[in-house]
């Protein structure tokens, strides 16, 4: 049951991902939703231990889930304004539209903070989903990522069409916004890279002829060279950064986990002077003129995207505990905005700027640690003994970094698909977390790793 479920996953992610990444919230929404029953019925019936993860990850995950829908709820006017003195005052000037001694809520758009918190609920019950996948999967947990890994590089490989035999200026797949195309594929690459020094030392190790695992390393490597071309053509600046920025990272984490002494300090330098190379001779012209445009002091300070931050940045201030509320970033910069106010601003361009501003502290600081432990998490497996396992680590971390320092500059988490990926990836780096226990007590020194430990 476990493969079809999987399949089931793989051919739900490529409708959402081929669908514009999933932008209509509707169809969505109740994929996630459906997600989440899939794994209530799975897990409740079979009684599967992996449904209680971590405590301190479970009950952050409540809080927040349970946070977003209080933002939507409606409250009494004197509560609002003692815990959100700016929400108040928005409610006292809107209050003429209203029927005297209604409640308000802390969201400035309920009916959207609503819909968001449905969605933070849904992407808890994939997170979960996903874990207990890998639980099932414990033997070999990488098939559980191949579905995402295939769509990914489906993309990329219609993204080489659009340019190559289209004529498109820049690639894009079938997603909306080349940075979004781009986060996407991000994602992918670290693990393509380490599932295809898997594929290779795992079939080594089993003495099977040399050439097979060679060939079939060499085909999910090709595929990560794919996947760098594409984002390259994409033009995104902030994906090809955060490609060379984890690609930095997953060689500084090998290197300090298995040599020492000199050699680690030349790994090092190899690797900088790898990700040097990658970034001086990999970018078209295109892609130059974009980070040259990036360097010119003038347009850097008259930049929209900087103007916007400091918008976003004022307003935090006003709802700094329990933000303006999921979905509402829109309605709630209005009086803040200073940039372009003909215009709309949908988006902070910067997702952890815009989850402050929507959470406040207080959601923001649950998703932060739930960041921090899934980080952990993909450390701690990234050293494990068993080597599928740490490259599989390896891979989460890498992942999680680039879609973290991409997300400084562009709003991928807001994009369906890129959030599905990324829970997944968190969900799988959780799950393969060792809890190490000596299985063999007649062989001192011998450990294995026990799935989805507390």
């Amino acid at each position: 049951m476990e493969r079809w479920l999987l399949v089931a996953i793989g051919l739900l992610f490529a409708a959402i991902a081929f669908r514009w990444g999933g932008v209509e919230p509707q169809e969505w929404v109740l994929a996630l939703v459906a997600s989440g029953a899939i794994l209530a019925l799975s897990g409740i019936r079979r009684g599967q231990p992996i449904l209680r993860p971590n405590r301190v990850l479970l009950g952050c995950a409540v809080a927040l889930v349970s946070w977003s829908f209080i933002q939507a709820l409606p409250l009494p006017p004197q509560l609002v304004q003692l815990i959100s003195p700016a929400r108040y005052a928005y409610y006292l000037h809107t209050r003429e539209m209203t029927v005297p001694g209604t409640w308000t809520s802390l969201s400035l758009f309920p009916a959207e903070s609503f819909r968001w918190a449905v969605t933070v609920l849904a992407l808890s019950g994939w997170f979960l989903l996903g874990r207990w996948l890998v639980y099932q999967f414990s033997p070999v947990p990488w098939r559980v990522v191949v579905p995402f890994l295939v769509v990914a590089v489906a993309q990329a490989v219609l993204g080489l069409v659009q340019v190559y035999a289209v004529g498109a200026p820049l690639a894009q797949g079938t997603y909306v916004n080349r940075n979004h195309f781009a986060g996407l594929l991000e994602l992918a690459f670290p693990l393509l890279v380490t599932g295809g020094l898997t594929a290779y030392w795992s079939r080594r190790h089993r003495r099977e002829a040399p050439l097979a695992p060679a060939l079939f390393a060499g085909l999910i490597l090709g595929a990560a060279a794919l996947v760098v071309i594409a984002v390259v053509l994409s033009l995104s600046r902030g994906g090809f950064a955060a490609i060379l920025f984890s690609a930095l990272l997953m060689g500084v984490a090998a290197a300090t986990r298995t040599l020492s002494g000199k050699w680690r300090a030349v790994a090092l330098m190899l690797a900088a002077v790898a990700v040097v190379s990658g970034f001086l001779y990999l970018p078209t012209d295109a892609l130059i003129r974009r980070f040259a445009a990036l360097a010119e002091t003038e347009e850097l300070s008259a930049d929209t995207r900087l103007q916007i931050w400091k918008d976003t940045i004022r307003m935090i201030r006003a709802y700094l505990w329990t933000g303006c509320g999921l979905g509402a970033y829109q309605s709630a910069l209005m009086p803040f905005c200073r940039t372009a106010p003909m215009n709309t601003v949908n988006f902070a361009h910067n997702d952890w700027l815009q989850l402050l501003a929507e959470w406040g502290l207080i959601g923001f600081t649950l998703w932060l640690v739930l960041v921090v432990r899934c980080f952990q998490a993909a450390v701690a497996a990234s050293h494990s003994p068993q080597f599928s396992t740490r490259m599989l680590g390896l891979g989460c971390f890498g992942a999680l970094a680039a879609i973290a320092l991409h997300s400084l500059v562009d709003f991928n988490l807001y994009v369906p698909a890129n959030a599905m990926f990324v829970v997944w990836i968190a969900s799988v780096a959780e799950g393969i977390r060792p809890r190490w226990s000596r299985l063999r007590p007649w062989m001192p020194g011998v450990l294995e790793p026990k799935f989805g430990g507390r």
